[in-house]
């Protein structure tokens, strides 16, 4: 629940269990509006059913709200995101380009009146959060679609160094040269920085309860349960590691010593920046 969006959720491994599961929420939810003298805007509200792409569901969800069944979706936005049906995240990848195309436009207009420094400000403040906003949800992708967010920002490094030619120069080679970081870079940062919050409990409990400490669960003293490692759980498919549970753990692990054992956030951000940003 957010501001005036509500998600209702519900597992299942079985399609009629999911519908009964859902079904039984939608309708308490509603009792709950009904009773605070709130009202659903039904016309408004929708139903997805999130599977894997090889356990695609044939049926149909068949939710209702005062006799009015519900519109079933292949993605919808939530909170700024774009989430699909099998968290493919290709809508979200489309919803990012066609929100920063307007904002290069705008970049490419100033490049002739504004030095430099001004422009990488710019870039900052406009584009650059707009790659950074919750990409430790969606941002752990095959390499073919990562390509895909790493070309809005070498298109805007081409624009401030006013280098067009993509036959001798490789767009990442001007980020670097800006000395900017990389979508992967900013990604693992901030995922690192998440985890950093869970392991000292200053991120909400529902992600620092997913975070397992090796010193809690192995009995005998091992070097990963003195050096601040977590417990990476198990992968059955590709899926699951392209979340923040799996990709997160093994980005903590893969830290220093220096860095894991920080005391302080800023003090992690700073020594994190140290070791990785040059």
């Amino acid at each position: 629940m957010y501001a005036d969006d509500n998600i209702l959720h519900t597992p299942g491994a079985q399609f009629l269990d999911v519908q009964s599961n859902l079904q039984d929420v939608t309708d308490k939810s509603n009792d709950w509006y009904c009773k605070n003298k709130l009202s659903i805007n039904v016309p408004k509200s929708s139903v997805m059913a999130i599977s894997s792409t090889h356990k695609k569901m044939t049926d149909s969800l068949k939710i209702k709200i005062n006799d009015f069944t519900l519109e079933q979706v292949t993605h919808m936005k939530y909170l700024g995101i774009q989430i699909d049906e099998h968290l493919q995240w290709d809508e979200q990848l489309m919803f990012l380009a066609k929100t920063v195309s307007h904002k290069l436009h705008c970049l490419r207009k100033l490049k002739s009146s504004f030095p430099i420094h001004l422009l990488c400000q710019i870039y900052q403040s406009c584009i650059q959060p707009h790659l950074d906003y919750c990409c430790t949800v969606w941002g752990f992708l095959p390499e073919t679609k990562l390509q895909k967010v790493q070309h809005i920002q070498n298109s805007a490094a081409r624009i401030i160094c006013n280098n067009f030619d993509f036959i001798n120069f490789r767009g990442i080679d001007f980020v670097k040269d800006l000395k900017w970081q990389s979508f992967t870079e900013r990604r693992d940062f901030l995922a690192a920085s998440l985890m950093f919050k869970c392991i000292h409990e200053q991120a909400p409990h529902y992600l620092s309860d997913q975070v397992v400490m090796m010193c809690d669960i192995q009995p005998y003293g091992t070097r990963s349960t003195y050096n601040m490692d977590v417990y990476v759980p198990p992968a059955r498919t590709e899926q699951f590691k392209r979340s923040f549970q799996y990709a997160g753990a093994v980005i903590w692990n893969g830290l220093t010593d220096t860095i894991k054992d920080s005391p302080t956030y800023d003090k992690f951000k700073l020594n994190y920046k140290k070791e990785y940003f040059h």
